[in-house]
């Protein structure tokens, strides 16, 4: 069961990520030859982010807890990184390089409350990964942000 709240933010976690809806023109930040993209660490941040680059990010980040692998090998081996390079490459003629976090967590961490936010767009199915993901990566109108309510 889902609820979709207009203008309300309500949660019952202390940290939370949400999809976007946004009327951006600047997504597109794409280098000339290779899109490098690093794995993020999304937790109790106030943060908002639309660029394609960043969403690659989330997705290569989440990628992680769909596969049960935080191992750096197992996520950029996986069908979905294979996926996602596919997709970019398609789209618009990019490689992606998958950079370690030189952070805290090599591969990247998502708040546990959040690790499902993508639910509506993931799929098991090639072709509808693939179309979900265009969908969440390229379209200007999706964004995700990250909050808590420890304030």
């Amino acid at each position: 069961m889902k609820t979709i709240r207009n203008m309300v933010f309500e949660t019952n976690s202390s940290s939370t990520h949400s999809i976007t809806l946004n009327g951006l023109t600047d997504y597109y930040d794409i280098p000339s030859h290779t899109l490098k993209v690093e794995f993020g660490e999304y937790g109790w941040e106030h943060e908002r982010y639309n660029t394609v680059r960043e969403k690659l990010s989330y997705v290569f980040t989440m990628i992680q807890y769909k596969i049960n692998d935080d191992s750096y090998l197992g996520i950029i081996e996986s069908k979905y990184a294979k996926w996602i390079r596919e997709l970019v490459k398609d789209f618009c003629s990019q490689e992606v390089e998958i950079n370690k976090n030189e952070r805290c967590y090599e591969c990247g961490y998502i708040d546990h409350q959040s690790t499902d936010i993508l639910d509506d767009f993931w799929s098991d199915d090639e072709n509808e990964f693939k179309k979900n993901m265009k969908e969440f990566i390229f379209n200007d109108r999706y964004g995700f942000m990250t909050d808590n309510d420890n304030r």
